[in-house]
């Protein structure tokens, strides 16, 4: 068979080599980020919830309302992010306002079986954030009735966080992949 006809055989080595190679390295990229997206997101959630949960040791029951008694020191600390802008809303049972601004809520935004937070995402005053709705029994030691806690936060330090994720991924996974084929070529080659 003359040359033009069938590819060399280092040719189709280095084809059936180089390309699973490349899928492989290129799934493991993608699976890698997915993950590390899954602990970021895991983490900024966490650090809400526990503002959520800070916010509810300074509801009051007065006159069988729901009232916030924040001092505003407490209220700088919670809510002073020099990246993000973090919103909250305390509610009543029955939807009313108590406290905050009006955060969108969502059918999903409901905690499910056995939890009483639950995450989303959604918007406020135009800008994508994350919320987490806190779901507050009646406490029936101090007369507070059921309320709702919702705390939005902007996305800003989570997309850095994912890009730099992203770009620590990424680049070693593109150098292997260059280093792999070139091993792989050098084996075929020689």
């Amino acid at each position: 068979m003359r040359r033009g006809e069938q590819p060399l055989l280092r040719t189709q080595l280095l084809r059936w080599l180089a390309d699973p190679l490349f899928l492989l390295l290129t799934a493991d990229t993608f699976f890698s980020y997915w993950v590390a997206l899954s602990f970021l997101q895991r983490a900024y959630d966490r650090s809400l919830v526990e503002i959520a949960r800070e916010v509810s040791l300074h509801l009051r029951a007065i006159d069988g309302e729901v009232a916030l008694d924040l001092p505003a020191e407490a209220h700088r600390v919670l809510f002073t992010d020099p990246i993000d802008q973090v919103y909250f809303e305390v509610t009543m049972a029955d939807g009313r306002i108590v406290a905050g601004e009006n955060i969108a809520r969502t059918r999903a935004g409901s905690a499910g079986r056995g939890r009483t937070e639950a995450f989303y995402d959604g918007q406020v005053r135009g800008a994508p954030v994350r919320i987490v709705v806190l779901n507050l029994e009646r406490e029936q030691r101090s007369g507070r009735p059921a309320a709702t806690i919702r705390i939005a936060e902007t996305k800003v330090k989570r997309n850095e966080l994912a890009r730099e994720i992203l770009l620590s991924v990424v680049v070693p996974q593109v150098l292997l992949i260059l280093i792999a084929g070139g091993v792989v070529w050098f084996g075929v080659v020689h």
